[in-house]
């Protein structure tokens, strides 16, 4: 009889050890899906971010475009119209002038 308990114990510690064991594979096993969760995230956010950063580029460079194209506009119908534009821009500057002018001294 004295036998048994000892036998007992020698199994419970046996289970415990490998309890011990596969928890500590089960938290290694976590450990490696969360870093190789964060590298995919890291991935994922990195060519997000270069995908924004080139759809950024592409706009900047279309908007500078349009500005070119608008100014080129701008200059040949000033150039065709030059009392007209002449006359358009001292009219334009008279309107914004008094729109801004906050009634101060005068």
């Amino acid at each position: 009889m004295s036998q048994a308990p000892t036998d007992d114990f020698k199994a419970l510690r046996e289970d415990f050890d490998r309890l011990r064991k596969d928890v500590g594979e089960l938290a290694d096993s976590l450990k490696q899906a969360g870093r190789e969760q964060a590298a995919a995230t890291r991935q994922h956010s990195r060519e997000t971010l270069n995908g924004a950063r080139d759809r950024l580029r592409d706009s900047a460079q279309a908007a500078t475009e349009r500005g070119h194209e608008y100014y080129e506009q701008v200059e040949h119908r000033v150039g065709d119209h030059p009392w007209s534009s002449l006359v358009t821009a001292f009219g334009v500057g008279f309107i914004l002038a008094k729109l801004l002018d906050r009634g101060g001294p005068r």
